[in-house]
This record gives structure tokens, C-alpha cells and sequence, in this order.
């Protein structure tokens, strides 16, 4: 599959056919109303969202020194220099102590905290290229990904079982006897529909190897969304605001608004996985199915989110950095072999300069106390996808609700 194959395609792509639907089925949908439709906007939410969040990313690609930052030769003596001093330090052997006072950037450390700036205040996304893989092993390259991301992120949320960072590989391509089942999308080279990670302020993915071909990450704007929604649909934006709507997000006492407007910003964290289980895991038969309204909700917000999208093509020793308070990302399918598979490493990140400011809404709120951000907590950060499943057997997890348990 080409790329060109890759973007033609996703109008018709679904990550379940029945339950989601693909942004030609939602265009069928939406040609039966009248624009605007009779709905309102919740009370006191704004007809239009301001601000740098407000993008297209048509128009973002047209200048990309506001989102991308191709690392120099200077970057890369300092990278060096830093990667050598942490590994003959005292601290070398345990990776959780790589933080900004351990892993020196004089230069390009002052880049990064402003990349941070970006991502809390600006347009959200920040592409650092150029990390030379091929100069280091792989326990260099994770302890150059870590040394970087703390001058973006000085604190890493747990992403289950401790984990502090986990790889991200397709295992589609492993016989069904040999492998777990497949739960998340990205255990396949699937496209996904845009979403929100669980609970958190950045993430982050680093690519360590590219497939054969496709893979784009995309992430689009819900400030956006939202205003395009708020003209010609606003009964959806109310439906995704309705904290009794949607009954499995409503089993938290909080409720289940998929989206927030609270102090003038907007915040969105749902992923429609939750709604209609995804591969080998069904969906949860204990709450009802999406209805009609919900499917035609999501599949809006998904394809507007498409069609304004920022694509960026994958290279590898790149390093993605996202606000997934106010940005939502997913990526188109790709094509691997035996000689090219893709492999990103994934962090989730918070800056304790700007989160410590940021009141979240309830429901946001509730999210992170459960389990993803501790105040401190014994990292586990594995080198590659073996000692990730190490970890599995460490800690004897059987089921999806231990492996992405509180921190231990």
C-alpha cells in the first residue's frame, strides 16, 4: 500500500464497521440535516474558540519551522557529550534518574524547554528530526530519548505496571497461537481514528524504525474541530459535553463528558475504544451499544479532525511531542516486512512548570488520579519489546485491567 492509497482510503476506513462510523458513512449522515441544525451549544461555551490552537493542517505544512526543529551539528556534539556523562555517572544504571541535572544541554536543552512552551501555550505539536540512531546502541538511543524529553517533560506518567516507557509494534503478523490477543490498535498496522491517550498532558513517540511504507502520524486540532461543529452541527458538540450521555464514561462519579470548556480552553480525552473493544477483545456487553446519535458524534468528530489534519511522514530518529489535552493524533495504515517493521517508543509526559497551573476539569481530573499520575513511583523502562514482556511475567499480569494498573 502507498501512501497515496493510504489517505485515499481512511474516508472509508472504520476501526469498527457497524459501531464507528468511517467518514464516508458520517457524510451520508450529515447530508440529512439542515445547516445549522435546531441544537444549541451548551450554556456559556463560546460560538468560537481563539487562539494559536486554532490551526489547519493544510495551512500549518505550509510553514513548518513553527512545529519542526532538524537537530545541528552543535545538537548532536551536546547529545554525544550528555549521553557520556550520564553512562559515567553513578546514576548509569538506573535509567529513571535521567533528568536535566544528569543529562546536561546547555544549548540545546534552552531549545527545549521553549519546544515545552510551545506545546502548553502554542499550537500544541513540536517534531524534533535528526537524532542519529545509527551512532548508538540501544540503550544509548533510550537514554538519549529520556535525556531529551526531560527538558520537555521533567515528570513521566506510568503507562501500566510501571512503565515509565513502552514500545509500540505491530503483532499482526504473529500466528494468533503465538502471541497475546490483540487489543489496541496499536498492535496492528491498522489506520486508527483520532483519539486522546488516557489521563495525561504530552505524548510522545519516538521512531526507532520505519515500515515499508505509510505510518503517518496525524494530529489534528479539537479547537478546530469544535468551531466547525459549533456552526453547522452544534448538537453534536452539546451531545459530547453531556455528562449522562454516554453511560460507560458514566460509571465515574464525575460523569462521562467526552469534552470540557472550562477557564476558556477546551479539553477533550476519549478514546472510542472504550465504547466498541477493538481486535481480539469484545466490547464490553455490559453497556449498551453506541446509538445512532453517539456513532454519528464520534464519526464527526473524527473526520473533521481528518480533514484538517497535520500529517507528518515518518523518519527514522524522529521525535514526536503533542498537547493531548487539546490535540487529538492517530496514524494512517502502513505496510511492513520482515525487514521493515515499525517501532516507536512512547512516553507520556507532564511539565510540572505549566501542569501545576492548569486546573482540569473533573472528569479529566478524575482520570489522572486513578492511576497515571503518582507524585513518584518506580520507573521500569524497558530497552526493547523483550524486556517489556519480561516485565509482563514479572509482575504475572493476565489481563488488560492489571497491565494498565496504578504504578506499584
Amino acid at each position: 500500500m502507498v501512501v497515496a492509497d493510504n489517505i485515499k482510503n481512511y474516508r472509508f476506513y472504520t476501526d469498527s464497521k457497524g459501531h464507528l462510523l468511517s467518514g464516508h458513512e458520517w457524510e451520508e449522515y450529515d447530508a440529512t440535516h439542515e445547516k445549522p441544525t435546531g441544537g444549541k451549544l451548551p450554556d456559556g461555551w463560546p460560538e468560537k474558540l481563539e487562539g494559536p490552537l486554532v490551526w489547519r493542517g493544510q495551512e500549518l505544512q505550509k510553514t513548518p519551522e513553527k512545529y519542526l526543529y532538524i537537530l545541528d551539528e552543535d545538537d548532536k556534539l551536546e547529545l554525544a557529550g550528555a549521553i557520556e556523562k550520564f553512562e559515567a555517572s553513578d546514576a548509569a544504571d538506573n535509567l529513571q534518574e535521567i533528568n536535566k541535572e544528569t543529562f546536561p544541554l546547555p544549548n540545546l536543552g534552552t531549545k527545549l524547554e521553549l519546544f515545552s512552551t510551545e506545546l502548553y501555550e502554542g499550537i500544541g505539536v513540536k517534531l524534533v528530526r535528526g537524532f542519529p540512531l545509527d551512532e548508538y546502541n540501544e540503550r544509548q538511543r533510550i537514554i538519549g530519548y529520556l535525556g531529551i524529553s526531560s527538558y520537555v517533560g521533567d515528570l513521566r506518567d506510568a503507562q501500566g505496571i510501571n512503565r515509565a516507557l513502552i514500545h509500540i509494534k505491530s503483532i499482526a503478523h504473529v500466528p494468533k497461537e503465538d502471541r497475546a490477543p490483540i487489543a489496541v490498535s496499536q498492535q496492528t498496522t491498522d489506520p486508527q481514528m483520532f483519539h486522546n491517550d488516557a489521563g495525561l498532558d504530552i505524548v510522545s513517540l519516538f521512531v526507532l524504525d520505519v515500515p515499508k511504507s505509510g505510518g503517518e502520524s496525524l494530529i489534528t486540532s479539537t479547537y478546530t474541530i469544535y468551531n466547525d461543529l459549533a456552526q453547522t452541527r452544534p448538537d453534536i458538540i452539546s451531545l459530547l459535553a453531556d455528562p449522562n450521555e454516554f453511560e460507560f464514561a458514566s460509571k465515574s462519579k464525575e460523569g462521562g463528558n467526552m469534552i470540557q470548556y472550562q477557564q476558556g480552553k477546551l479539553f477533550s480525552h476519549f478514546s472510542t475504544r472504550v465504547f466498541i473493544g477493538f481486535g481480539d477483545i469484545p466490547r464490553d456487553e455490559r453497556f449498551p451499544p453506541l446509538n445512532e446519535k453517539q456513532k454519528e458524534a464520534f464519526g464527526a468528530f473524527n473526520w473533521i479532525g481528518y480533514r484538517n489534519t497535520l500529517t507528518l511522514p515518518i523518519q527514522k530518529g524522529d521525535i514526536e511531542y503533542l498537547n493531548n489535552l487539546h490535540l487529538q493524533h492517530s496514524r494512517l495504515g502502513y505496510e511492513e516486512d520482515a525487514e521493515h517493521r515499525r517501532h516507536v517508543a512512547r512516553l507520556w509526559l507532564r511539565n510540572s512548570k505549566y501542569s501545576t497551573e492548569i486546573e482540569y476539569p473533573k472528569p479529566l481530573q478524575a482520570k489522572i488520579d486513578q492511576g497515571f499520575f503518582p507524585a513518584k513511583y518506580h520507573q521500569e523502562i524497558p530497552l526493547n519489546v523483550q524486556e517489556e514482556e519480561d516485565l509482563k511475567k514479572k509482575y504475572k499480569i493476565t489481563s488488560l485491567a492489571e497491565l494498565y494498573a496504578k504504578p506499584r
